[in-house]
């Protein structure tokens, strides 16, 4: 029961924090991921989606991943079992 809790207060952190940086970026990262129940997809597979190079998306990924590193909710994370699958 309370991992179930746990699982919830992370992913609603996470989307939280997604709703805070560009739209595609958020994109990219949930697709390079595999969240929303998605499988996690190669920068290749992002770029034909997007229409841009992979480079171009493992720049997008790294800028976002930093911008989301810096977001509140994300660094409250640190506090949860980081091994929990989401």
């Amino acid at each position: 029961m309370e991992e179930n809790l746990e699982k919830e207060i992370i992913k609603e952190n996470i989307y939280k924090a997604l709703a805070r940086i560009n739209e595609k970026d958020a994109i990219v990262i949930c697709l390079r991921f595999g969240l929303n129940g998605e499988i996690c997809h190669t920068l290749e597979y992002i770029g034909k989606l997007l229409h841009v190079g992979r480079e171009r998306i493992r720049s997008r990924q790294y800028k976002a991943l930093r911008k989301l590193r810096n977001i509140t909710c994300i660094k409250e994370l640190g506090r949860y079992d980081r091994h929990a699958t989401i």
